[in-house]
């Protein structure tokens, strides 16, 4: 870090932060990241193979946009986003000022997401405040300062200071309410079909045609789709940008040809899939 410092290069502790998971530090000279491994002594094992090993292919991956395998997946691509995020953050700020006064102040950005600042934290309150707003469909995130919201944006870049304070020293709980029907009307808006999946893994699964997933299908994992409620994403804007990977066009770099001979392109989706339903439609 100090050499860093030496040739006016920012370096970054990755203990320090809530996202670098490899090496001891990040260079950020360039485009990409570059992380380094720092060991005190010279001596190698396998421990130590196989974290120079795992440096070198997440280099690799930021080099070449994508590698074929990364983390034990045949093909990864790094794929920008097509449209600007969008995001509530000075509505959520808004939220949590009128709670200062109020106790509890509830807003909703857009139609399907509601965000609610309570104030007191007693459990009859959260009943009370929330029960008017709640279905079958809803989902609930309540966001507090732990680990739970790792690695989504940190709130230190959202709250503005007096409602940072009051949130790391809890005084204050924000709650955001997403309904899950207007999630899939809006992806059906765009010609791809959601299942609401909310397993604790995956959050959904779209496609292009359920009754024929080899036209297209893909699950997103829930960290994804948590991001809505950590990172105050708008619904319209993720399922806009999020349906976009039924779209070949983040393809064209490569041929039919080359798409082909992809490892695991000749694999049909697991059968399970074909019969997803969604969370509240099933009997438990």
């Amino acid at each position: 870090m100090r050499l860093g410092i030496k040739m006016g290069v920012p370096v970054v502790l990755a203990d320090i932060t809530n996202v670098i998971r490899y090496g001891d530090v990040c260079a950020l000279g360039a485009a990409d990241p570059f992380p380094v491994e720092a060991k005190s002594g010279k001596s190698r094992n396998d421990r130590t193979d196989r974290q120079f090993a795992d440096l070198a292919e997440l280099v690799m991956f930021f080099k070449q946009d994508g590698a074929r395998p990364f983390k034990g997946l045949p093909n990864v691509y790094r794929v920008e986003m097509r449209y600007p995020e969008v995001n509530y953050l000075a509505e959520v700020n808004a939220c949590m000022n009128d709670s200062r006064t109020l106790g509890t102040s509830t807003i909703v950005p857009e139609a399907g997401l509601r965000y609610v600042a309570i104030r007191d934290t007693d459990g009859k309150a959260f009943d009370q405040h929330l029960s008017p707003y709640i279905n079958k469909h809803t989902t609930i995130f309540m966001l507090t300062p732990d680990a739970d919201w790792l690695p989504a944006q940190p709130f230190t870049l959202t709250f503005d200071a007096a409602n940072l304070i009051d949130f790391i020293g809890g005084k204050v709980v924000v709650i955001v309410l997403i309904d899950l029907l207007v999630i899939k009307s809006l992806f059906l808006a765009l010609d791809a079909h959601c299942v609401m999946l909310m397993d604790g893994r995956f959050s959904m699964q779209i496609c292009k045609n359920p009754n024929n997933l080899n036209e297209g299908v893909f699950r997103m994992s829930h960290l994804i789709f948590a991001r809505i409620a950590a990172e105050f994403q708008s619904l319209t804007w993720f399922a806009r940008e999020h349906a976009t990977a039924l779209d070949p066009q983040d393809l064209t770099h490569l041929s039919l040809e080359e798409v082909k001979s992809l490892p695991g392109m000749d694999l049909p989706p697991p059968p399970e899939w074909s019969r997803a339903k969604d969370f509240f439609d099933v009997e438990k």
